[in-house]
Order: C-alpha cells, then sequence, then structure tokens
C-alpha cells in the first residue's frame, strides 16, 4: 500500500488490540479473502446474509441453521474450519484454519479465532489464538487469549462494571485506566480454567496458571498460579511441564527445547510475584 494509505495506530495496552480489532479485521479481509467466493461446504439451510461480504475457504463446511451475518462487517471462515448447526456469527469475524464453532454458538462482531481452536457459548470482541478452547457455555467479552488455553465449562467474565465507569487494570504493579467502559480480560498462554469459574473485569491471568474454585478470581493473577478465590499457591514447574507436555501432545505437537527454555526463564522471572501475592 502507498504510504498515504496506510494509518498507523499506535497498540500500548491489550485492550488496545480489541478495541481496534473490527477495524484490523476488515482490513485483512481485503487483502486476504476472495470476497463473495464459497469453496467450502455450505448446508443448503444455512443463511449467509450479505455474502458478498463473506469468504469461505476450501475445505471448510457451515453446518444446518448456521447464520453468517456479514452485513455490519466481513466474515472470513478458513482452510478446514467447521461451523456446526445453528451457530450465529456477526461480522467483522474470522474463525482460523481447522477451528470448530460449536452447536449454538454466538459469536459476536470484533473476534477473531487462530486456527484448531474450540469455541462455543457467547463471545464478544476477543482475540483467541490457536490452540486454545472455550468450547462450552459461558461469556467470554472483550478478552484476549493466549495459546493453549482452556476454559472450563461455565467459565464466565465480565467486561462491564455494574456502575459502567473507567475500567482499571493492573499492570506491572501499577493501576492502568483503560479509557474504556468495555475491558474484559488477559488470559497467559496454557492457563486453564475449572468449571464455573468466574473473571472480574480488567482482570490479567498470567502464564501457565490452573485457576478454579467459587469466587471470583483476583484481579491480578501472577504466572504459574494454583488456585483461586480462596487464595493461590505456585504451580510445580516440572507438573506444569507434563500436563503442557499432554495437552499439545493431544493435538500432535510437541514442547519444543526451546519453547520449555522460554517457560522456564518465564518462571524464575515471575517468581517475585508469586511470592508477593502468597503473601498479600
Amino acid at each position: 500500500l502507498a504510504e498515504e494509505q496506510v494509518e498507523a495506530t499506535i497498540i500500548t495496552w491489550f485492550w488496545d488490540l480489541m478495541h481496534h480489532n473490527a477495524t484490523q479485521l476488515e482490513a485483512d479481509f481485503g487483502l486476504l479473502a476472495k470476497p463473495g467466493e464459497i469453496e467450502g461446504e455450505v448446508h443448503k439451510g444455512a443463511h449467509l446474509l450479505g455474502e458478498g461480504n463473506i469468504f469461505i475457504a476450501s475445505g471448510a463446511t457451515v453446518g444446518p441453521g448456521v447464520v453468517l451475518d456479514a452485513g455490519e462487517g466481513p466474515i472470513f471462515i478458513d482452510e478446514h474450519a467447521t461451523i456446526m448447526p445453528q451457530a450465529v456469527i456477526q461480522g467483522p469475524a474470522y474463525v482460523g484454519k481447522q477451528s470448530i464453532i460449536k452447536i449454538g454458538a454466538k459469536i459476536y462482531e470484533g473476534t477473531s479465532i487462530g486456527e484448531v481452536c474450540k469455541v462455543g457459548g457467547e463471545v464478544e470482541e476477543c482475540i483467541i489464538h490457536s490452540y486454545a478452547n472455550k468450547q462450552h457455555d459461558g461469556f467470554l467479552g472483550h478478552a484476549y487469549l493466549g495459546m493453549w488455553v482452556n476454559l472450563g465449562s461455565g467459565t464466565n467474565n465480565s467486561d462491564l462494571k455494574n456502575d459502567y465507569g473507567e475500567i482499571r487494570v493492573m499492570m506491572g504493579g501499577e493501576t492502568v485506566g483503560t479509557g474504556s467502559m468495555f475491558v474484559g480480560c488477559a488470559i497467559g498462554d496454557h492457563t486453564k480454567t475449572g468449571i464455573g469459574t468466574m473473571i472480574n473485569t480488567g482482570s490479567v491471568l498470567g502464564v501457565g496458571c490452573n485457576l478454579y474454585g467459587g469466587g471470583l478470581l483476583p484481579k491480578d493473577v501472577p504466572s504459574f498460579s494454583w488456585g483461586g478465590a480462596d487464595g493461590l499457591v505456585e504451580y510445580r514447574l516440572e507438573k506444569f511441564l507434563q500436563v503442557a507436555r499432554k495437552v499439545m501432545g493431544r493435538r500432535s505437537k510437541e514442547l519444543s527445547p526451546v519453547e520449555e527454555a522460554v517457560i522456564r526463564h518465564v518462571f524464575a522471572a515471575t517468581a517475585p510475584t508469586r511470592a508477593s501475592a502468597q503473601s498479600g
């Protein structure tokens, strides 16, 4: 593109990514998709609204009763993705290669889903990286999920305060104003939540956590934490690595020596934050 056609956007915080995602999806669709082309299989009972603003890539399947609503923005269904019956997707949205949108899912505008994900329930203006699962009922809004995240059944997050005020987020030990009424959460790679987990507005859950239990989770959860509202302890590194290898193996992936070295470095670097959280 010519220089005068490019409008730079500075991304400082994770919530900037979500708030600009819809605009970026529209720009990417113009560059990467084939508007109006249906290369995959679409059941005759599916409904494509604004078909000229939809691209369904080769090998993708769209089941009966699915609604793809591209009236307000484009929809890109990538290769070998599966949209199961009765799911609804509003554009702008992207569903990555080999990902599965579960039966009756509601995917609202501004959502990007990476490859080999399973996504169900209600999702709005989220960025979900590859190999992450949020396949059960529950609301996920204005959220950023790393790779290999798994949200248990009934996990919900809040993205709006009861007083409709500005949401503030703890970043690097300091509280940062977002300037926004809508901010959900950021969840680091390999973090898992148990059934019925509740995540507060503006929460940051670190890398490699195992979180569960009743009550709202703390808004600032250090990496490699184990527990929930009743308290956090350190997730033993060797146990975490064992689980990560098992999870990745189920998708025919291996934890490489480089990835393991990075994880060990992050574990050591974040030890002081865990100690502070546990002592508090």
